[in-house]
């Protein structure tokens, strides 16, 4: 039993190591480095990084007593081998990972990644040629032993790196809530015959584009005949999570605490709503990833208590194991991970609620062709957000699914779209006496390896009053910003039409922008212009930064 000890202990090293860097310290490293992208808390994702970590653990060391009892030469190879593909897989993972790909949901052009290809070659490389010549001037078993060394002294390093993350970090108090809220369907087939308030938001739907779509789609300027469109509008932020509240609320995150805290108490705060609430209307907001922490969210005819929400473990680890393989696997091979986007969503069991709303927009699409629009006599607002024209590209004009689209597909059929949803409010006798506004969150741009670039700044922005009717779409160039929004919901409440909109804004006016990378919302920069809001090269930085301390 001593010898066997003296002889495996270094194997068993490197198994206990690698899964507990691949399959317990990689999971909480994501879910601190993220908590605003993930509706669950640390007591979830524990479990399957337990089952995992337990389960290639008990894998590689059958395999080590396999091979160590049928021939010991061959498993002191075996040891070796093992412990170059922790070593590398370790520098890859916590050394090499500074330029992975932005995991925004579009496909991953790989082919843009060779130097870094390059790179984990002779990573491998060098490590397996120092290991030959290492083992040609000292013992075989010597290397093994100070491999084995090597391995602990990683362990207590990557542990210390766990403490100080969960040390410096909400990971321990995150999810630890009374209120997780959650979209259903809910009203989604009810209008009022009184007034109606709605938002009908498309994700990524650029102004430029949409601009070009409707010169070239005579039928999308009868769409729009009864709005105004703004096509000088400028969001604030490049992605949906800080964008979203910005409409809801009127207040714009920068920075200034915990951004989940923030969303929730912007949204108990929020100037529409709360004008909403005084004026009867039913507020439903079909919105799959706000986080609305708070009771005060049931005050919506939609939203839901979600906490204590079970996961399918299985989807769970799939999902877990694209990301670990994603970051840990050498880049020539990080194609075969198959990760485009994190979706924890998915993992959701369908026991709790069965009628999740879902931003997809087919769904949508299928929604409005199996129900029929009922009519009731209390105001009722609707905030929906659709996938609209965000990657990845799958459909064209007519809404069929294709393997392979353009965003300009995307976004006819995004329009197509929003004129079937207009139709069946027509058809229905509600569309008249509603207030509509059609939007984006944001614009699209990204360029080859999936960075961010400023450009997402102009997103589409049309609003129709009540009871407001055209002849043909009417067009205005003031410079609108997101930041003027509330004015404009308050104006509308009252029964102005679009053309009464932003009366006080000026064509000289300065308008802001913040600029960050997806993913890395705690560093945002501040840009300006007084030039139009597609006009990218002329978005000057102002010297302001806005870091999460």
């Amino acid at each position: 039993m001593k010898n066997y000890l003296k002889n495996t202990w270094s194997s068993y090293a490197i198994a206990l190591v690698l899964s507990y860097m691949l399959f317990i310290v990689e999971p909480i490293n994501l879910f601190a480095n993220n908590l605003n992208d993930f509706w669950f808390d640390l007591q979830i994702i524990l479990g399957p990084s337990l089952l995992m970590f337990g389960g290639v653990f008990l894998a590689i060391v059958i395999l080590s007593n396999i091979i160590y009892f049928v021939n010991k030469k061959v498993f002191k190879i075996y040891t070796i081998i093992l412990f170059i593909c922790f070593l590398c897989t370790y520098i890859q993972g916590n050394f090499l990972s500074g330029n992975l790909p932005v995991l925004s949901g579009d496909v991953i052009d790989w082919n843009t990644y060779l130097f870094d290809k390059i790179f984990s070659v002779v990573l491998w490389l060098i490590v397996i040629v120092a290991t030959i010549i290492i083992c040609k001037k000292v013992k075989m078993d010597n290397y093994i032993k100070y491999g084995g060394y090597i391995t602990i002294a990683i362990f207590l390093m990557i542990s210390v790196s766990l403490v100080s993350t969960i040390l410096t970090t909400d990971v321990l108090d995150y999810g630890n809530k009374e209120f997780i809220s959650t979209a259903t369907n809910n009203n989604l087939d009810k209008y009022s015959n009184n007034k109606n308030f709605i938002i009908f938001l498309l994700d990524a739907v650029d102004s430029k584009t949409v601009s070009k779509s409707i010169e070239k789609n005579s039928e999308f300027k009868d769409t729009f005949k009864d709005f105004t469109y703004y096509p000088d509008t400028m969001s604030m932020h490049p992605f949906t999570i800080e964008s979203i509240p910005l409409i809801l609320t009127g207040e714009t995150y920068k920075n200034q605490g915990e951004e989940i805290k923030f969303i929730t108490d912007s949204m108990k705060n929020s100037q529409l709503l709360n004008n909403l609430y005084s004026k009867n209307y039913e507020v439903n907001i079909y919105e799959s990833e706000l986080f609305f922490y708070d009771k005060e969210a049931l005050k919506t005819g939609n939203i839901v208590n979600e906490k204590g929400i079970e996961i399918d473990n299985i989807k769970f680890i799939k999902q877990e194991l694209k990301y670990i393989l994603f970051r840990y696997l050498p880049f020539f091979v990080k194609q075969y991970s198959k990760i485009e986007t994190m979706d924890f969503n998915n993992t959701k069991t369908e026991v709790t609620i069965s009628n999740k709303f879902s931003v997809e927009d087919h769904d949508f699409l299928e929604y409005m062709n199996t129900h029929e629009i009922k009519k009731e006599s209390k105001n009722n607002f609707k905030f929906i957000h659709l996938m609209g024209a965000h990657v990845p590209f799958n459909f064209k004009k007519d809404l069929q699914f294709v393997e392979s689209a353009t965003y300009e597909d995307e976004v006819d059929g995004c329009l197509h779209l929003t004129d079937i949803y207009f139709n069946k409010l027509k058809e229905s006798g509600v569309y008249d006496n509603s207030v509509i506004i059609v939007m984006a969150d944001h614009g699209f741009s990204y360029n080859a390896a999936g960075s961010v670039l400023p450009g997402r700044q102009n997103p589409i922005l049309f609003i129709k009053g009540i009871n407001e009717k055209h002849n043909k779409i009417s067009v205005s160039n003031k410079p609108i910003s997101f930041v003027d929004l509330n004015d404009a919901y308050k104006d509308l409440l009252d029964n102005k039409n679009s053309s009464e909109l932003f009366a006080n804004i000026t064509n000289d006016r300065t308008r802001n922008y913040l600029l960050y990378e997806y993913g890395a919302t705690d560093h945002m920069e501040e840009y300006e212009t007084k030039d139009k809001a597609w006009e990218t090269d002329k978005l000057y930085k102002t010297g302001k930064e806005f870091n999460l301390k």
